[in-house]
This record gives C-alpha cells, sequence and structure tokens, in this order.
C-alpha cells in the first residue's frame, strides 16, 4: 500500500531504501513488496515539482530526456573520474565526486552553465526557479556550502545568487528553490550556474532538475 510517496510498512523490517539498494518489505515475515532500486516506483513524484511551463518561460529544462543546452565547466576534475556532473533520466543532473567502484572521495569543482538567456524578453521581474535534492554530504551545514548557485552576464564575472531554498535534511527528496530574484540582471543577456564542490574526506551528491527562468 502506498501513501502517494513512501510504502506503508506492516509488521515489517525497517529499510533503509537509497538510489540503489534493495528494500524488502514484509508482513508477517512473509514478502509483500520487493524494490531492487527506485527504478521499481513508478507513477510516483518524490515532491510536487516544479512550476507548470508557460508561454512567459524564457528557459525551461526538466533534464528528463537530456542535459539539453547546458553545459559542463570543470576546474578541478579528479584524475581517477569521467565526470563530476552526469545526466540522469530519474534524478535530472546530478553531481557527486564518489566514486562507487573505488568507494573514493575526491576533491573537486565542477560547474552546470545553462545556455544565454535574454532577460530583456521577462515580462515581469525575472525569476529562477528549480528543484534540488543533497544527499551523502558530511551534513547538510556542510552540503549548503560545498553547493551553490550563480549567474553572470554574458561574457561577465559570476556572482553567487541569493535566496535559495536549500533542503532541509540530507535525503533524495527533492525540494523547490522558491522564487530566485535576478532582478539585478533585468534586461540583460545571463547564464545561469550550478556549482558543486567536494573534498577528499567526503564527497556528496547533488541532483538538480525543472530549472525555470521566467
Amino acid at each position: 500500500v502506498f501513501d502517494g510517496r513512501k510504502p506503508c510498512l506492516c509488521h515489517s523490517e525497517k529499510a533503509h531504501f537509497a538510489r540503489t539498494a534493495e528494500a524488502v518489505f514484509r508482513c508477517n515475515q512473509t514478502p509483500q513488496l520487493i524494490l531492487n532500486s527506485s527504478a521499481d516506483c513508478t507513477g510516483f513524484s518524490e515532491t510536487p515539482g516544479g512550476d507548470t511551463p508557460s508561454a512567459n518561460d524564457l528557459l525551461n529544462e526538466t533534464f528528463a530526456a537530456s542535459q539539453g543546452a547546458f553545459t559542463i565547466e570543470n576546474v578541478n576534475l579528479p584524475s581517477g573520474m569521467a565526470a563530476v556532473w552526469t545526466h540522469s533520466t530519474q534524478f535530472g543532473m546530478v553531481a557527486t565526486a564518489f566514486d562507487k567502484i573505488t568507494q573514493t572521495n575526491y576533491e573537486s569543482e565542477s560547474w552546470l552553465i545553462s545556455p544565454v538567456v535574454d532577460l530583456s524578453k521577462a515580462a515581469g521581474s525575472p525569476v529562477l526557479t528549480f528543484d534540488h535534492a543533497l544527499n551523502f554530504f558530511a551534513d547538510i551545514a556542510t552540503a549548503v556550502k560545498e553547493v551553490s548557485v550563480w549567474a553572470r552576464e554574458e561574457g561577465g564575472a559570476w556572482q553567487q545568487l541569493s535566496g535559495v531554498t536549500m533542503p532541509a535534511q540530507l535525503s533524495w527528496t527533492f525540494v523547490g528553490s522558491g522564487n530566485v530574484s535576478l532582478s539585478a540582471f533585468a534586461g540583460k543577456k545571463i547564464q545561469i550556474g550550478f556549482k558543486y564542490t567536494s573534498t577528499a574526506a567526503k564527497a556528496g551528491t547533488w541532483e538538480v532538475k525543472n530549472v525555470i527562468i521566467k
């Protein structure tokens, strides 16, 4: 039985259900539901999701099919890894410098950068919204320091954006960013940058999807 997001357990063993872990839910020791991974959960939403697309959107990238016109700039790509940002049809753009094969954390810095967006076409004061999730960082306080969102005028210097709603805890649950003001760039052509960093002590995972500028 599902409550819309999570399986309801009946006299069950408590399972820790991560992205790739198997979860077995039992009733009177009899398996009732077996999930090999979160890929087995289809038709359910972890969060209400992003804003509904509209004609006023200057940029609308869900990352459902690909990374779209976004590019990746690796400032510090670990020699032992092929990429920090990768695309997932389920979870959007995923950043991590943890090597699952060798179980190694790497120091890194990598940016996911939007195409140029012309804010002169905005119907009102321009804003950015997106959904994101943070997990496997040392703690949530560290996570919100190691990921950040930036904007720059085309060809200009990056400026960190404030007012981004961050997840309150580490989990795979996506949280909406809220309306992040881009009023300082009104009328200009800009790019958005999602900056991920990590250390050799701990490399968390940041998932981003439903990026909208309007």
